[in-house]
């Protein structure tokens, strides 16, 4: 895996955690099951593995 393609999946990793740790203080905001979640990752990463470099 190139060095762009680790920093791309940091990135997102990053901007995921942020938005889980807004939507932590939202009195609205839904809680997932650990499967639901490990699901989406999964394919938040095969995305990014689809993109070019």
């Amino acid at each position: 895996m190139s060095t762009s393609s680790i920093e791309a999946l940091a990135s997102a990793w990053s901007q995921l955690a942020e938005e889980a740790l807004q939507e932590a203080d939202d009195p609205n905001a839904r809680s997932y099951r650990h499967e639901e979640v490990m699901r989406a990752m999964q394919a938040h990463i095969d995305r990014a593995r689809d993109q070019p470099c």
